[in-house]
Order: structure tokens, then sequence, then C-alpha cells
């Protein structure tokens, strides 16, 4: 039996795993955390449980990514849908429903930005209902061999895609043209109130905002509302904890507190991994759910470390600051909807723009009775608070004091009274990110998407493999898990192991 191992246990890390152990292979996963999930996890602390990063679990909807992932692995999500995807308060305009729904939102966005910006809409809806179809049938991208290329292309050509009242090549042409070039190009006559709602989505989606997000990958990013969200029992890393139960029902080995410092090297392949105590696991396969810049520290006395990975982050990458506290369920009784995006002016991060999510009431494994759990977000320069941490933590410590304050203010705006309703509040920088999912820098979210050919190849090596946000489709549980998906069963087709099962 082909053996494989999996180095994290993030979202990427246990989908590869479940596609392998799926087709009958020996899977052994190693998560140095003492939960799985990563920066999509859920940490404990003082009777609440938080969604430590990710907390829009996006994409449960009839054929979205994880209800695929439901009927392939057999696999009942333990959760509650919810109509509304998000509300978005755009500073001086009232608020903005993301509603589920496809004639919901369509009702709700022709009365937010009139009809001017239909076009756009529904090339949007369009293009991203390719594009998730696309992602979940094709392997790896980008491709790696010509045969992946020529695949491409059939399926375009072959899929039925195009079919209607234009052409498939002009249908063809306009999707290469999107392929090279940014959002802003299809937003150019729209409202300006449109505009910036577009911009606050795609930060949080893309790392990017149109200026320079490409154009085909903002479709997608703008459409995890619509492909269905659920709010998890046990918050994100609910769902987690379920992905490693029906691991180990499978006789798949997830193992946690196992730190893997360096890759076992035979001068001729890598053929395992060692751990912080000095265990030994070996395996056929070697997949790593990891940042590129962690699979470059771990493979930096290997042949692969320049040859296949990055060693730094990228320039425009982003860290993150979180403020986590605990609240009186009586302010937020009033509130509609669980996950609100706050955008007070540009430029949006650093506390001007805010992502928050509420814990649900029915949820009373997140909360003490008659209280909730809220996680605030806002994206935030790692540089910044490496600086401060490493030259003056006196300064680092009234920074996180001053950001927190700034959340709170702007989150007040929906919350009156946040910080008298709050028995419990932490903060968390890139430096805290670092230290919670082994993340080097703090660095989260993935690439800014501001082309299709920026991940990083899946396929490192022969046998070596990586998922995660680093490779396409990138950020968010659903996208990891579909890429970490995809990557299983191309390792399966690789070994002649892979299962019929029809992903379409």
């Amino acid at each position: 039996m082909n053996r494989a191992l999996v180095v994290g246990a993030g979202g990427g890390g246990l989908a590869a795993a479940l596609e392998l152990a799926t087709n009958g292979m020996d899977v052994t996963v190693l998560e140095s955390h003492i939960c799985a999930g990563g920066c999509a996890g859920t940490f404990y602390h003082k009777n609440y449980r938080f969604d430590a990063g990710a907390t829009l679990a996006g994409g449960f909807n009839k054929n979205g990514p994880m209800d695929i992932m439901s009927h392939r692995f057999n696999i009942n999500w333990k959760g509650k849908a919810d109509d509304i995807g998000m509300k978005v308060h755009l500073h001086g305009h009232p608020s903005i429903t993301r509603w589920v729904d496809s004639e919901s939102w369509k009702k709700e966005r022709l009365q937010q930005f009139g009809t001017s910006g239909e076009k756009f809409w529904n090339w949007q809806e369009y293009t991203s209902n390719l594009l998730w179809k696309l992602a979940m049938q094709h392997p790896a991208w980008p491709p790696r061999k010509i045969s992946d290329l020529l695949r491409l292309l059939e399926m375009i050509q072959t899929a039925g895609w195009f079919s209607g009242k234009h052409s498939s090549f002009l249908k063809l042409l306009q999707l290469s043209q999107d392929a090279f070039r940014p959002l802003k190009s299809r937003i150019m006559e729209v409202p300006e109130k449109m505009r910036q709602f577009i911009d606050a989505q795609l930060l949080i989606s893309a790392q990017a905002t149109s200026s320079n997000a490409n154009a085909l990958y903002s479709a997608a990013a703008l459409d995890l509302s619509r492909q269905g969200v659920m709010h998890s029992e046990g918050g994100m890393g609910g769902i987690c904890e379920q992905m490693v139960e029906k691991l180990r029902s499978n006789h798949a080995k997830v193992l946690f507190k196992k730190e893997i410092t360096m890759p076992l090297w035979d001068g001729n392949r890598i053929f395992g991994a060692e751990t912080k105590r000095g265990e030994r696991f070996e395996a056929d396969v070697i997949i790593v759910n990891l940042t590129r810049e962690n699979a470059s520290k771990l493979m930096e006395k290997s042949p692969y470390h320049q040859k296949f990975v990055s060693s730094a982050p990228p320039r425009d990458g982003w860290g993150a600051f979180m403020v986590y506290t605990g609240i009186d369920s009586s302010a937020v009784k009033n509130l509609e909807g669980l996950h609100h995006q706050l955008v007070k002016k540009q430029p949006l991060g650093n506390g001007n723009s805010v992502f928050l999510s509420i814990s649900p009431e029915w949820d009373k494994t997140r909360a003490p009775e008659n209280r909730r759990a809220i996680t605030l977000s806002t994206h935030t320069s790692m540089k910044f608070w490496w600086n401060l941490f490493q030259e003056d933590k006196k300064t680092y410590e009234i920074e996180k004091e001053r950001m927190a304050k700034k959340m709170l203010k702007v989150t007040e705006t929906i919350i009156p009274g946040i910080r008298e309703a709050s028995d419990l509040i932490l903060t968390g920088t890139p430096i805290t990110f670092q230290r919670f999912t082994k993340r080097l820098h703090g660095w989260v979210g993935g690439f800014p998407q501001t082309n299709l050919f920026r991940s990083q190849s899946p396929c490192l090596a022969p046998g070596l493999w990586m998922v995660g946000d680093s490779i396409f489709p990138g950020q968010s549980l659903a996208a990891v898990c579909m890429g970490g998906m995809r990557v299983g069963r191309e390792i399966s087709k690789e070994i002649g192991a892979l299962s019929s099962y029809d992903y379409s």
C-alpha cells in the first residue's frame, strides 16, 4: 500500500488526506498544534471559543466546494445555513446585505447601485460559475505539463459553457482578456458606492482591490456568499474537526504536537520527515500544508530549497490584527446577520475596514450562557509589527492598545457599547499568528491575487507536493479544501489509485 505523509492539518492538508485515504492510501497527518484548522482553527480561552482567523465558511450550496466534499467523503456538516452572507457597512451609506440567494441579491444590488451595475454582476456570476466548475475538475494550476494545458482547452471546448447567442470563440477571447487584466477594467463606469463595495469585498477574499486584482479571480472571489454560507457548530475549527474524525474512521492517522523540523533526504528524493523530538515518518508521497516561506525553510537543507520554493513572503502580502471579545448577548440582539464588514475610509486595512463575526446564539459551545464570542479583524502590515516587537516592545504594546481601541470604535457604529458589554478583550498581531499557526511572519490570506500565475505550482518535486493558500485557488476554507482535493486526486491518478467519482 502506498504511504502518504501530510504535514499540517489545515483545511488543504485535511482535504488532500481525505482524498488519498478514500483512494486506499495509508495516510498520516502531522500537526504541530494541539488542534486542527490553522488559520481556520478555533481556540478556547476563559469559557469562550474564538475563531482564530478565518470566520466565514462559504461554499455549502449544492455543487459548491464544501457540498462536493460532503458527498465525496460522506460528511454531514454540523451547523446551520444562513440566508445572509454578510452585511457591508460603507461609511455614509445604508448597509448592503449580501444575500446568499441570487434573486434576493439581485433585488438588493438594484436598490443599492441601480441598473448601471447589472452588466458587471451578470458577467461576474456567469464567469464565477465557469471558474468554480473548472477549478474542481481541472488538474493542478498552473499547468505542469503540456497535457494539462491541452486538457484545459478541451474542457472549455466540450463542456458547453460557451453556448448561446455569442460564438464560443468570442467568449473564449473575452475570458482570455480577463485573465490578463485587473478588475478595474470592468468597473470603469459603475457608481462609486459600488466600486467601494467591490474593493471592500475583494480585500477580504482576494487580498487586493479592483485596481490590481485579477479580473477572472475576482469574479470567483466576489461569489463566496452566493456559494452558500454556513455557521459551523463549534466555530470554523468544528469543520476541520469533522474532517479529522472522518480521516480516523477511514483508518488514517492524525497526530498532534508533531512539529516537523527537517525532511528525510536519501540523495535522490525526499522520503519522509523528522519531528522536533526526533521521530521519523517515512512515506512514498509527502504533502506540505504550509506557506511557501515555511516550505522553503523546511527544505533549506535539500536541493529543492531554491529551485522550487520562494524564501520570502510577498512584499504586498498581508498580516492581520485581531480583537477577540466576549460580550453580553443583549448587545447584539437587534443586529441582523452574524458577519459584518465595516468600512470607515480609504486606504482599507489598518483599522479603516473591519470584518467582524458573531457566534450564533444557538451554539452553546462557543460562549457562556447569555454571552457571545466575537472576532474582529483588519488587514495590517507584517513589517510594522515585527519592527516594533523586535526593537521597542513598550511601543509595541501601546500600538496594540491603540489599534484595538480604533477597531472597537468602528464596531460601535453597529454594536453601541461593545466595550462596556465585554467581559473579555484579547488582541492578536502577526507575531501572535506566527506563534499560533507557525506561519512565518504571521502572513495570512495567501498571495494578493494580482495574476493567475502567481500561485505556487503544487508539485514541488517528484513525490513532493504543496497545498494551502499558496496554491490555486488560494484563500478561504472552501478554496484550500478544493485545492487539497485536486492535489489528492492528481497524486492518486499518478500512482493509479484514483477511484471513480464525478466531481462535476
